[in-house]
């Protein structure tokens, strides 16, 4: 393969890998936004009402703002290494510096790890999602729970999870509440 369709292979990669991605996420986080900031809201009720929902507005922009930042920060690496190795090291050096190889690896952790941050990013502005992880990695409440191991039919079809963790005390009645809801 000659060097110029190599250049021209890895900045199709980047563009379509990384600038793409940071273009398209760009603008629906920016349509997103501009959509929540502009609804309007009926019955705009007492201000600690309006203060709560502009509250909850902010921490939206805040939490798609920091999932940019951290998708960039992740794949950025990455991508001026990939770039740094067709065109200084095949284009003048011909061989890679020793750093180099230790430097690809980390680049490459650091890209893989976004898919780690995005659920600790999109839980940690979640207060729904925090109060339950800390419930059940904590245990608090001391209830006690039953596994329910078998593949039950509903009346409309719908089949019952495998395992499904119901309080003691409830089980019937949410067996009874998911077959008449549906």
């Amino acid at each position: 393969m000659t060097q110029n369709f190599k250049h021209m292979y890895q900045t199709l990669v980047a563009l379509a890998l990384f600038f793409a991605p940071i273009v398209v996420m760009g603008a629906a986080y920016v349509l997103i936004i501009w959509r929540l900031w502009l609804a309007p809201v009926p019955n705009q009720g007492c201000d600690s009402q309006v203060h709560q929902r502009n509250g909850s507005k902010k921490r939206v922009v805040k939490m798609v703002v920091l999932v940019m930042l951290v998708f960039v920060l992740c794949w950025l690496p990455l991508q001026i290494i990939s770039l740094y190795a067709i065109f200084a090291i095949d284009a003048v050096h011909k061989f890679a510096p020793s750093w180099f190889e230790s430097v690809h690896f980390l680049a490459y952790f650091m890209a893989y790890s976004n898919s780690l941050w995005n659920p600790i990013l999109y839980g940690g502005f979640n207060n729904n999602f925090r109060q339950g992880f800390a419930r059940l990695f904590l245990c608090r409440g001391k209830r006690k729970f039953s596994a329910r191991n078998d593949r039950s039919r509903d009346r409309n079809g719908y089949t019952a999870p495998l395992i499904q963790l119901l309080p003691l005390h409830t089980a019937s009645s949410r067996r009874t509440q998911m077959t008449t809801t549906r």
